[in-house]
């Protein structure tokens, strides 16, 4: 594998984390403010 291909790896795996961290975030906040009411 090239230092190229490693990078992709990398860089698109930290995405993926970050994008499930991000939407649980939003889940749980939209899930609260739902039934606080």
């Amino acid at each position: 594998m090239t230092k190229i291909q490693i990078y992709s790896d990398v860089s698109l795996s930290a995405v993926e984390d970050i994008g499930s961290i991000v939407f649980n975030s939003i889940s749980t906040l939209v899930y609260l403010e739902h039934y606080r009411k």
